[in-house]
């Protein structure tokens, strides 16, 4: 991790979503490596297991939970289970995505609603489960990972830029919020 943030990391407790493989893989490493406790959450527990077995050989207390962030419904009791498994969620990184790489025409009514459950409505749903124990603590962060395509759109990725630029205007407008 970059200068200083060794500091901020170690002894955190941080839920990552979408850890199973790319960037959230690699941020789970890396914050294990870095002190954190991470629990990692995914579709894909084969791979999953795998991220957790680098991220126990750092932090032992890592846990790993394979769940479907598409299923709002259990998204509350999910969260519950990882508040109690880690002692509290002190960061949640939203990492989780799928992109639905069509034409926009192309895309069903049914594939536009599950980019947006996955990408913008499952991290929402985390942050209303986790940030009232993150304010009762006094303390917390939320990493809300979008795309460059929020500013800029692309061909083929239209669904998933329109719910990652949901998101990245909910976290601009939560910081605000949370300011007072």
């Amino acid at each position: 991790m970059a200068d200083g943030t060794t500091d901020v990391v170690a002894g955190a407790r941080v839920l990552v979503t979408g850890a199973s493989s790319g960037i959230g893989a690699a941020l789970a490493v890396a914050l294990a490596r870095a002190g954190a406790t991470v629990g990692i959450c995914a579709r894909r527990a084969d791979r999953l297991g795998e991220v957790l077995d680098v991220c126990r050989a750092h932090a032992p207390r890592s846990r790993m939970w394979a769940v479907d962030l598409g299923d709002l419904d259990a998204i509350p009791a999910f969260a519950a289970t990882v508040e109690t498994a880690l002692g509290g969620v002190d960061v949640l990184v939203n990492c989780a995505g799928i992109p639905k790489r069509r034409r926009i025409p192309e895309l069903s009514e049914a594939d536009l609603e599950e980019v947006m459950r996955v990408n913008f409505f499952a991290p929402v749903a985390l942050v209303r489960a986790l940030l009232p124990g993150m304010l009762d603590r006094g303390h917390g962060r939320i990493v809300n990972l979008t795309t460059m395509g929020t500013h800029s759109a692309a061909a083929r990725v239209g669904a998933y830029c329109a719910s990652k630029a949901a998101l990245e205007m909910y976290t601009e407008a939560l910081h605000l919020d949370l300011l007072g």
